[in-house]
């Protein structure tokens, strides 16, 4: 009863299948890994800017007490 071309045909359906869930997953996972990265380079770009303005701030307002 059962066509063997019907089961490679299946069989080439099931692999194409598996193929395109497998791209999709690693087109996912670049896309929110490099999501996160980015998320994290302007999170310590933020940071550093804060700190450095603060530093700033503090530099100067001493200078200005201090004369």
């Amino acid at each position: 009863m059962t066509n063997p071309m019907l089961m490679d045909e299946y069989s080439l359906d099931i692999g194409l299948l598996v193929v395109v869930v497998v791209v999709v997953v690693v087109a996912v996972v670049v896309v929110v890994v490099g999501v996160m990265v980015v998320v994290v380079v302007v999170v310590v770009v933020v940071v550093v800017v804060v700190v450095v303005v603060e530093v700033v701030v503090v530099v100067v307002v001493v200078a200005v007490v201090a004369q």
